[in-house]
């Protein structure tokens, strides 16, 4: 099972100058946001990521390769002591939708049971070995996760006269949001159509035929959208509380290396 990452966005709000990387290599704590997605992942016994590249492919590449990824076939794969990943990276444009550019490396994920996808800019602390589990069980063909909103704003009902008749918390308007971590079933590509969008377009489709399903997650989720975003999650880490890094928290087995749960 692979896991197929986006990672072409430009991330404006999160860049701070020209100069800046590329949103997946903003830091937290000592390694890249990318890292901490990729590492989520192989905890769950994935070792094969798809990397959907766009603005910053030449960095991101490079990243890899001082880490000391080698050429294995048409791949690169990192050492053990950096995980054993293999790792196919594929230019899917400077402009192109998350839609566009799932079509583009289909290639590479079509022949394979499920398919796992995610933002390059979101985590989490949720089981992905119970979420695919009860996804295999439900013969849908796609699922997200569903998460609570981040919202501190308020939402402000007004009557035709300009009157305010109510004040609400938008948190309690928009209960979940569309929180990333998809899982897929090959079938996603008869979804898509070019020049759309995965959100709204692929995914409102397939609720016409009820074959998509949600996975409410009530736990830690954080998309790291802007400075703040970052700022605050690197203060988690630096005081220790990390509850992405799910890893941390299994026992360690006996040669020293982190316990795997493989799906």
């Amino acid at each position: 099972m692979k896991a197929v990452l986006f990672c072409g966005g430009q991330g404006t709000r999160l860049r701070q100058s020209p100069d800046s990387p590329p949103k997946p290599l903003a830091r937290i704590g000592e390694q890249p946001m990318i890292w901490h997605i990729m590492r989520y992942y192989a905890h769950f016994g994935v070792r094969e990521f798809v990397l959907c590249l766009g603005y910053g492919a030449r960095a991101i590449q490079h990243w890899f390769l001082e880490q000391g990824a080698r050429p294995d076939g048409p791949h690169l794969r990192l050492p053990r002591e950096h995980g054993d990943w293999r790792l196919t990276l594929v230019d899917t444009g400077m402009n192109a939708s998350i839609g566009e550019r799932l079509l583009r490396v289909r290639e590479f994920v079509e022949g394979d049971e499920l398919i796992l996808a995610n933002y390059a800019d979101t985590l989490t602390d949720a089981d992905l070995q119970t979420a695919v589990r009860d996804f295999r069980r439900s013969g849908a063909v796609a699922s997200l996760l569903a998460v609570e909103p981040v919202l501190t704003h308020h939402a402000v009902q007004i009557d035709d006269d300009g009157g305010i008749s109510g004040i609400v918390s938008l948190r309690s308007a928009v209960p979940w949001q569309n929180g990333g971590y998809f899982i897929f079933r090959p079938q996603i590509f008869d979804a898509l159509r070019p020049g759309e969008d995965l959100v709204p377009q692929a995914l409102t489709r397939l609720t016409q035929s009820r074959q998509i399903v949600a996975r409410r997650h009530a736990g830690f989720w954080r998309a790291i959208d802007t400075v703040r975003d970052q700022t605050e999650v690197d203060d988690l880490y630096w005081r220790g509380h990390r509850p992405w890094m799910v890893w941390e928290n299994e026992v360690r087995a006996r040669d020293g290396a982190l316990s795997t749960v493989p799906l």
